[in-house]
Parts: structure tokens; C-alpha cells; sequence
């Protein structure tokens, strides 16, 4: 059954491919949304890439240092179900900045939690981190900073850097914008085993890819690192995204569903930044960008192939 709100949109549609001004605007929109953002990954530094299941090899060459963080891996785990100090918890829509009682600062993105483990700034800096955080950590050599991501674990003296693991993205990063970081990647169900283990140390402007699907870690270098806290502002970044990923960011920023026709979409790629957009606005964007349609029901977008973009693909 078509809708009032259905035919506003088919009619806005009709307008825009009969209108010159409104085809104007519409490649506009094309070009931003398709633009190249500003920042490539530099291809002369060579971008290091690496199995976990070959990681033993750097791993027996510092057996007396992974098996320090061993140690560490294994104490936060056990103590993992201990109390904690404190719980923070954001969720869809919502940002938190906290301070710490070290003067360490961290800002939680939407749909995120924190827990601060019990003796905090006495005798541990730990936290446990489900979503996505950007820390400032205050300098503390005696006592290093250390966050825990399911599987992840790092660790800092005084830094700034940025840790994404939502467990529903296919990829998990730690970004460092200030200082140096070293992150620990154990194999799940495995056990603690130095020959399952790896170490991967950060410094500024470099980043550490996790795909666990793959079993692999891909440390890079990356220009303007702080795109990857832009978050922080409010701003929405998308570079060759998927639009399931899309989907996923507008939930939790926005609390709407998207909802695909067809299941092959949800695998149309997309690069575009938004700054104070609202989300149907975002979405009329990538639909004129990718020449799909769309209809809304109350917080929910359904996006379709438009007869053009099916006449175009046979």
C-alpha cells in the first residue's frame, strides 16, 4: 500500500531527474559523496602485514618480553569477573567524556561500555572496553595503561589513541595519534602460548588492523590519524564503506534501521563525510550518489534499486 509519505518521496524523485536546478544539485551531491577524501594511505612507507599464525617467529625472539605481557594478559583475564571500580555505559545516540582518577581522559562513542577495574590508580591502571573509546592517558611510568577488547591488549605509559571493537564490524583498529602504544593480539580458545601470541608496538600516526574472520594483523601508516576520533565532533566519515557498515553507524548514531530489497546492497561501497546532517538527509545523499532508492516508515529507511539502476544492470 503506497503512503502519503511514499508518494512525497516519489514525486521529490520525479522532481529532481525533470528539474535542471535539481540535476544540478544532484550531481553536487554525486560529486561529495564520490569524492576522494584527502587522505590516502601513503604507499611509499611499506604497509607491514602479517599472519597471526606466523607470528611465533617474532615471538621466540622476544620471549623474555612477550612473556612479561603474557603475565599481564593473564592477570587482567582472571581478574576480569573481579569488582570493578566503576561502569560507564553510552548508548544509541549518545557520547560520554570521562576522567578518570588518574587525570586520564577518554571520550565513549555511542552503543559502548567501560569498566574500570577495582584498585585503579593504586595498584593497577586497567579498563575493559566493549565499542569504541578515544584515551588520553596521563604519564604514569611506574604504572602502565592498560585496555582490554575482548582479544585485544593494550598497553601505554602516557599517549593518545583511539581503540574501535564493536564485535559487529569486520575489522578492529587501534589509531595513535600521540606518544606509542603496544597492543597484544591472543588467539581465543587456544590458551595463553607465546607461540599464539603477538606483539605490535604504535607509534604516532600509525594503525593497527584486526580482521578475526582472517586471522590477520595489518599495521600501517596512516595520514591525519585524528579523522579516525572525528567521532568526537559529531562528524561522520566513510571511506569505500560498505553500506551494512553504513547501516551500523547511522543505528547507533541516529537510532534508525536500514533495511536492503536486496541483499546485494548491503555490499555497495560508499566515501562521503557528513557533519550536521540529519539521517535522511544522509540517506537521500547515498541514494542519489548510488542511484538507489529509498522509503521511509517512521525510524525505519527500506533501500531499493530505482527501475534506472535495474535497467542499467541488465
Amino acid at each position: 500500500m503506497t503512503t502519503h509519505h511514499d508518494n512525497i518521496h516519489k514525486r521529490r524523485w520525479e522532481k529532481i531527474n525533470a528539474d535542471p536546478l535539481e540535476d544540478v544539485r544532484r550531481k553536487q551531491i554525486k560529486n561529495r559523496i564520490r569524492q576522494t577524501l584527502s587522505f590516502e594511505e601513503d604507499p611509499v612507507k611499506a604497509t607491514s602485514i602479517f599472519s597471526l599464525r606466523r607470528s611465533y617467529m617474532a615471538a621466540a625472539s622476544l620471549l623474555i618480553l612477550v612473556s612479561v605481557c603474557v603475565g599481564l594478559f593473564i592477570n587482567f583475564n582472571a581478574s576480569s569477573s573481579e569488582q570493578v571500580m566503576a561502569k560507564y555505559s553510552t548508548t544509541v545516540g549518545e557520547t560520554l567524556s570521562i576522567t578518570l582518577p588518574d587525570g586520564s581522559n577518554v571520550w565513549l562513542n555511542a552503543e559502548s561500555n567501560l569498566r574500570v577495574q577495582a584498585g585503579y590508580n593504586e595498584q593497577n591502571r586497567r579498563v575493559a572496553l566493549e565499542g569504541e573509546a578515544y584515551f588520553e592517558v596521563a604519564p604514569d611510568p611506574d604504572r602502565p595503561f592498560q585496555v582490554q577488547s575482548d582479544d585485544l591488549l593494550t598497553q601505554v605509559l602516557g599517549t593518545r589513541f583511539n581503540i574501535r571493537s564493536y564485535r559487529s564490524d569486520p575489522v578492529r583498529q587501534v589509531t595513535v595519534t600521540e606518544g606509542k602504544v603496544r597492543v597484544k593480539k591472543a588467539t581465543k580458545n587456544e590458551g595463553i602460548n607465546v607461540e599464539k601470541q603477538s606483539t605490535v608496538d604504535l607509534g604516532v600516526g600509525e594503525q593497527l588492523e584486526i580482521w578475526p574472520s582472517e586471522d590477520r594483523l595489518i599495521k600501517k601508516k596512516v595520514a591525519k590519524a585524528d579523522r579516525f576520533t572525528s567521532w568526537r565532533k559529531g562528524i561522520l566519515l566513510f571511506e569505500k564503506t560498505t553500506l551494512r557498515q553504513v547501516a551500523d553507524e547511522l543505528y547507533r548514531r541516529f537510532g534508525i534501521t536500514m533495511l536492503f530489497a536486496d541483499p546485494e546492497l548491503t555490499n555497495t561501497r560508499i566515501t562521503g563525510r557528513f557533519d550536521d546532517e540529519n539521517w535522511e538527509e544522509i540517506i537521500e545523499m547515498i541514494c542519489i550518489s548510488t542511484n538507489l532508492g529509498y522509503k521511509t516508515v517512521d525510524s525505519t529507511a527500506t533501500i531499493h534499486r530505482t527501475k534506472t539502476e535495474m535497467k542499467g544492470g541488465q
